[in-house]
């Protein structure tokens, strides 16, 4: 109980710390671009009265280095009570982070986060899902029929084709032409978000499933021959029984931690195929916020997205135990 106390709190201050780096370089980074935020919004043939008064709106200035401390000191801070100044803040417990309102689309941060988390956590979640089982059940058909069938060679061959070309002939193929799927995505019913699921869903897939196959043979391998893989056979077994008996849950231990990092990736990282897809997720909110110059929004992707990285990598770190008895003694 002590040892798993110790783990989380080093993950959780893991977590938190690369979740603030993530955020204060995102701002570093942003002022290194062209251009002007006011200036974006208002066009080029603003005045210099209206883009003054469009830069106090939205809190902009030419010099973001100014503002630096000030924001360092107001993105985590502790709850003072019911304050309307602090709708922009997300809640934490009793720790508040201040997000900031976009001054694209004139809301909180907070809420349009709200808005497209959900969208993001479920096509991550399922990819990570798909490729933990189809990783587990190819590798092994690779393991027991490696000279006759090539799979992880074929795997890598279509993990090498960019994903938003693999995401062009499905859509092509299985929307326009063949009609099974939407053309557009809506959201809506259980059955329609299903659907219009599939496709970045066997795009993601596609372009990720060749490590996981590539890992779990290897896994599969290195079981074949051991103790009590052997110890089974001697019992009576065949070799194919006892190592998907006895073996699975290690090949799986090994699998769950790789999707638990790539499904934090996917939340924040999926940008072209949610661009592709029209997808309404954080990737695409992040493009939106780039474009547009919108840093408040931007940071907000940002902290996000670090911060589901960190977390998962805790939860890998802490489901393989669970799967791998020797990983726990």
């Amino acid at each position: 109980m002590t040892a798993a106390l110790v783990v989380g709190v080093r993950a959780l201050l893991r977590a938190t710390g690369i979740t603030l780096c993530c955020f204060f370089l995102t701002f570093t980074l942003f002022d290194l671009l062209p251009g002007d935020a006011a200036r974006a919004l208002s066009g080029a043939q603003t005045s210099a009265a209206d883009l003054a008064r469009l830069r106090a709106s939205a809190s902009s200035t030419t010099d973001l280095h100014a503002s630096y401390k000030d924001r360092a000191f107001r993105f985590m801070h502790r709850d003072p009570g019911a304050d309307t100044a602090h709708d922009t803040c997300l809640s934490v417990g009793w720790v508040h982070l201040e997000l900031g309102r976009s001054y694209v689309y004139r809301r909180p941060v907070k809420a349009l986060l709200g808005d497209r988390i959900g969208p993001s956590l479920a096509l991550a979640a399922s990819v990570a899902l798909t490729c933990t089982l189809l990783g587990l059940l190819l590798g092994f058909l690779a393991h027991e029929h490696e000279r006759r069938v090539p799979l992880v060679p074929a795997l890598r061959a279509v993990a090498a084709v960019p994903a938003y070309v693999v995401g062009m002939v499905l859509h092509e193929v299985l929307a326009r032409r063949l009609g099974w799927l939407p053309l557009e995505t809506r959201l809506g019913t259980l059955h329609e978000t299903a659907h219009a699921m599939v496709l970045p869903l066997a795009t993601l897939t596609l372009a990720m499933l060749g490590p996981y196959v590539a890992v779990a043979q290897e896994r599969w391998h290195g079981l074949a021959g051991a103790p009590f893989v052997r110890a089974a056979e001697a019992r009576g077994a065949t070799a194919r029984t006892a190592l998907w008996k006895h073996g699975k849950r290690q090949v799986l231990g090994a699998l769950a931690a790789m999707s638990c990092l790539d499904a934090a990736l996917l939340v924040g990282g999926a940008v072209l195929t949610e661009r592709l897809f029209r997808w309404p997720g954080l990737g695409s909110l992040a493009v939106e916020a780039l474009l547009g110059r919108d840093l408040e929004l931007l940071a907000g992707v940002v902290v996000v997205a670090a911060a589901f990285v960190a977390l998962a990598t805790a939860l890998g770190e802490a489901l393989r135990p669970l799967f791998d008895p020797r990983v726990r003694y």
